[in-house]
């Protein structure tokens, strides 16, 4: 019965890929595999606990230090947690779902790129797998362009290149940033092998994928965004986006998100639960969420948690200008004189606002 009540099903639980099994699996001899499983049971414990909403941080370091000790753990992250052993200096990742994997750091790569003359950028962390790309998809560099290496750059040679109609990583790339990547791609319809760019490193994302308004689908679910400070019109324009995975998105270390989702029309929910803005504006007045979501104007629910708090920034102006659709938690309609930052706020009887408390 409290299996059902905290939301959590058996499958979940006791599957093929469940996370007792999983715990079980980790059963070894060795250190990683003790304190991996330490780690499941302690998030199996407390998603129970929490009746099946997210388990945040504080959760998971209340039920590692009952069942480890206390001070022998660090918890810290929004989204993807971190676990660190303070004895043996092992570090682990925890997604929302669960899953524990060994955390390994890893170094920024060269980073080359070229656009082809069949319409497709390319990245790769270098020339010679490039080259070989070209030849097994019988297609040549387009003209004006030639392989760049675009490590530790804000601008980019293809930068509003409409001509671009897919992306793809051929290999493992790791920038620091990502800065207007894809900004004014309107041809863009598809980026293949995203999940080889590794963000584990990168602190601005600027404009990543300003007005990329052909794209109706984008995976950014695998995203480490821990040591992200620039978020501002990171989808600015993505007009025709019908949906944002963002669940496992940590932006403790953000302080600009602004006009981030604006004219995102096509948008009818956002789950910002995992957003945590304690960080916001701390570095200059003028940054913080001015215009976030301006001219979503299908936008109706924008749910989030008690961790999205407007105290820390000042200007937050237009936030919600031309959400027409939008409805809080409690009912709350817009209302075209409150689009500020005023209205960032859980909606409830007491205090009306835009956004909706996630509650499983």
């Amino acid at each position: 019965v409290l299996l059902i009540l905290a939301g959590i099903s058996i499958s979940m639980l006791s599957g093929d890929n469940g996370l007792l099994k999983r715990a079980g699996n980790a059963r070894d001899d060795t250190v990683v595999g003790q304190e991996k499983e330490q780690v499941e049971l302690a998030y199996i414990s407390a998603a129970v606990k929490k009746l099946g909403d997210n388990v945040d941080k504080d959760d998971l370091q209340d039920e590692l230090d009952i069942s480890v000790g206390e001070n022998k753990t660090t918890v810290t992250g929004t989204g993807i947690l971190k676990v660190k052993f303070e004895n043996t200096k092992n570090e682990y990742t925890v997604s929302q779902n669960g899953t524990v994997a060994k955390y390994v750091k890893v170094e920024p790569t060269d980073i080359y790129a070229t656009v082809c003359a069949n319409g497709t950028l390319v990245f790769s962390n270098n020339e010679e797998d490039i080259n070989k790309y070209l030849t097994n998809n019988t297609t040549t560099i387009a003209e004006d362009y030639e392989i760049e290496e675009i490590t530790n750059t804000y601008w980019v040679p293809w930068i509003y290149d409409t001509n671009i109609t897919t992306a793809v990583f051929i290999n493992t790339v790791v920038p620091i940033m990502t800065t207007s990547w894809f900004c004014g791609l309107e041809g863009l319809t598809s980026i293949e092998n995203i999940s080889y760019l590794d963000t584990s490193n990168v602190y601005d994302m600027t404009s990543m994928f300003q007005n990329c308004s052909g794209l109706t689908n984008l995976d950014v679910s695998n995203f480490n965004t821990e040591k992200v400070n620039l978020m501002s019109e990171m989808f600015f324009g993505c007009s025709s986006l019908r949906n944002l995975d963002l669940n496992n998105f940590d932006t403790s270390n953000v302080y600009d998100m602004t006009q981030m989702f604006a004219e995102c029309l096509g948008l009818t929910s956002l789950d910002l639960s995992s957003f945590n803005t304690e960080k916001l504006g701390e570095e200059d007045d003028q940054y913080g969420t001015g215009n976030m979501f301006f001219n979503c104007t299908n936008l109706v629910t924008i749910t989030v948690s008690e961790k999205f708090t407007v105290e820390g920034f000042t200007y937050g102006w237009n936030m919600f200008y031309g959400c027409t659709s939008l409805v809080g938690g409690n009912g709350t309609r817009f209302d075209e004189s409150k689009i500020n930052k005023d209205y960032a706020r859980i909606d409830t009887s007491s205090t009306p606002g835009y956004f909706t408390l996630k509650t499983n």
